[in-house]
């Protein structure tokens, strides 16, 4: 048995037969399927995954600035502190130099005043001295004229 080709038929597989109007048809709603879900779909999708992708590079660029102000602002304090200790290491030195000239000062002070107090103190030992030798010799001269009245009488 033969089989007889029917009118439009392109395709004969056997049970399936395919003719040219279906295959045409089959064809036009592939094609608006794919642009429908093109136009409602996948533009849509794409729009929001690209705007996705600029948000997280705007996010990136931030995150950079943000970063470098970060370092600049580690760099200025570094700079500052680095200043205020120096600033303070002179002062110290300025202090301790200014210290260090009022102590000469008092040291030189009381230098000059315990060299004043030996002086008065030998001039109070030398005048104490004066006196108990005039004294002695007073005294001396008194014992010698009660030895003397002593001895005669």
């Amino acid at each position: 048995m033969e089989h007889a080709v029917r009118p439009g038929a392109i395709f004969d597989y056997g049970v399936l037969h395919l003719e040219w109007p279906t295959a045409a048809f089959i064809a036009v709603v592939f094609l608006l399927t794919m642009f429908l879900l093109n136009q409602l779909l996948f533009k849509p999708l794409l729009r929001t995954l690209d705007g996705r992708e600029a948000i997280l590079h705007q996010s990136h660029l931030r995150l950079e600035q943000i970063a470098q102000s970060v370092t600049e602002a580690e760099a200025h304090y570094q700079a500052k502190q680095t200043a205020l200790y120096e600033e303070v290491a002179a002062q110290f030195q300025e202090a301790m130099s200014e210290a260090q000239k009022q102590a000469g000062i008092l040291t030189e002070k009381a230098r000059l005043d315990a060299h004043d107090a030996i002086k008065k103190a030998e001039e109070a030992i030398e005048a104490e001295a004066k006196s108990a030798l005039a004294e002695a010799k007073t005294l001396a001269q008194d014992l010698a004229r009660l030895i003397q009245n002593k001895v005669l009488r």
